[in-house]
């Protein structure tokens, strides 16, 4: 059985944890080492308990808290070459690297990773599917992906459970704060997932047989939790899909645990 909970979630920091009860797996840590202890604290879990430490992509709300956590903790850190390359990293913590590849799964106890491309102005960003070995059960992770590839609606595709990115409403973009460059950095096809995007894809997934998403790294500029969720419920409710009965939809907080996802 897995569970999957995020810490945090979202542009000022991005952190989750998923676990069968034997082993335990961090994904991205964007705020600082004594933020991600004290929020493993809090869900009864030790970070020196860790066994692996998975890192997306190598941009600063991912990758904040890594250096310290691998260095104090001894945690074993799994990126691919690139996005190692393109880490700000000590020699102690560069020594608990092991490289990973895009559509090379591997294993952390009995979990199962596979990871795949997602379309974001990174070095080489992944996201992973996580696969327990004894119940086959499977969750996807796709955080910062500027359009659903055919990559990652294939590697997603028949996911028990979801963590996706909702991170923008597209009329809260366009009328917003930012300038305009960083405006289309978000909306391009290598930025961000709006609202709409997901909401599609996600009643796709649950067509595939998702019973559980989670809707996540949601800028705080540009979009609101409710937002999200209602638009999420409203393609659903589009697609003949009912809320609540054949899909049970979540919004990751930004800053303390989510509730859990369980498959």
């Amino acid at each position: 059985m897995l569970k999957f909970t995020t810490l945090f979630s979202g542009s000022s920091g991005n952190c989750s944890f998923i676990t069968d009860g034997r082993t335990r797996i961090l994904i991205d840590a964007g705020v600082s080492c004594k933020r991600i202890s004290e929020a493993l604290r809090a869900l009864g879990e030790d970070a020196a308990a860790v066994d692996a430490l998975l890192i997306t992509h190598e941009h600063i709300d991912h990758v904040k808290g890594v250096d310290v956590l691998c260095r104090k903790y001894g945690i074993p850190l799994y990126a691919n070459e690139y996005t190692l390359h393109d880490m700000a990293l000590s020699p102690k913590a560069a020594e608990s690297a092991r490289i990973i590849r895009k559509n090379a799964p591997f294993a952390v106890g009995d979990i199962e990773i596979a990871p795949f491309s997602t379309p974001h102005d990174a070095a080489d960003p992944l996201g992973f599917v996580f696969r327990d070995e004894k119940t086959r059960k499977r969750l996807g992770f796709a955080s910062d992906l500027g359009h659903v590839s055919v990559e990652v609606s294939s590697a997603l595709s028949g996911c028990d459970a979801l963590y996706i990115e909702s991170n923008h409403d597209v009329g809260m973009l366009l009328t917003g704060r930012y300038p305009d460059y960083l405006k289309r950095r978000v909306a391009g096809r290598n930025g961000h997932l709006s609202n709409d995007d997901c909401a599609a894809f996600l009643a796709h997934s649950v067509q595939m047989g998702t019973t559980q998403a989670m809707l996540g790294h949601l800028s705080r500029e540009n979009n609101l939790p409710r937002l999200a969720y209602d638009t999420g419920i409203n393609v659903l409710r589009e697609s003949g899909i009912n809320a609540g009965e054949d899909v049970r939809l979540y919004v990751a907080p930004a800053s303390y645990k989510s509730e859990a996802i369980t498959v």
